[in-house]
């Protein structure tokens, strides 16, 4: 075997070597996205009586009434006040308990209560990595609702609170993390929490990292591919 050959072999197994956690990834992404979209979709409907006696507490849900929001400190921005205090007040009657998680609250969070996820979360090169992981972490420890700070509330939100997990379609595919509900320790959320530091791999446009890293993309995942 001449030196040229010898050359490209080791090339070849280099590059192999490199990116075989991306090819994996992509095709992982693929194969899902794929799956999910010819899956016929289950819808649960709300039962509006059953909604009624939940409100009354007549009947114990697994889904906590907390309500968690996150933001960088307690000053939250005033374009965003406004669907925050809609939050807050449309489950005043129902005696749900509001979260403000600042992002030291969000740190200190995980090194004490998560202390292995806490070199990966220190290392995300963009905040917005913590700010949507975080927010996982929230929900498994604690359990409750969880909001984005611009999404406002006209109701409450009752129906979120039947099922250990509950999120959001979203455009194109998937489900979204922008309004979730999970009772704590939820077994899905455990998974995704899990598979964090798997999914953290440098993709080089921010967009597609943060969403492959720690937004829908994760959710889609884990959800339709659990293998």
């Amino acid at each position: 075997m001449g030196f040229k050959t010898r050359l490209a072999l080791a090339v070849v197994v280099l590059l192999a070597v490199v990116f075989h956690a991306y090819v994996r990834i992509f095709a992982t992404v693929a194969y899902t996205y794929i799956y999910w979209g010819i899956l016929p979709k289950s819808i649960n409907w709300v039962d509006a009586a059953r909604e009624t006696r939940a409100r009354k507490g007549e009947i114990d849900l697994p889904v906590p009434k907390l309500i968690h929001q996150t933001w960088v400190d307690e000053h939250v921005p005033e374009k965003w006040q406004a669907a925050q205090q809609s939050c807050i007040d449309a489950h005043a009657a129902g005696n749900y308990t509001y979260k403000l998680w600042t992002d030291q609250q969000g740190l200190e969070l995980i090194r004490d209560e998560y202390p292995w996820f806490l070199p990966t979360y220190e290392a995300y090169p963009y905040s917005i990595q913590r700010v949507d992981a975080v927010r996982y972490f929230i929900l498994h420890k604690y359990g409750g609702i969880y909001i984005d700070l611009d999404m406002g509330c006209n109701r409450e939100l009752t129906f979120m609170r039947e099922h250990g997990f509950t999120a959001p379609l979203t455009y194109p595919v998937g489900i979204s993390n922008d309004v979730m509900a999970a009772q704590p320790g939820n077994a899905y959320l455990e998974r995704v929490i899990h598979r964090l530091q798997y999914w953290n791999h440098w993709l080089f446009i921010k967009y597609v990292q943060v969403m492959f890293s720690t937004v829908r993309s994760i959710l889609t995942i884990d959800i339709k591919h659990p293998g």
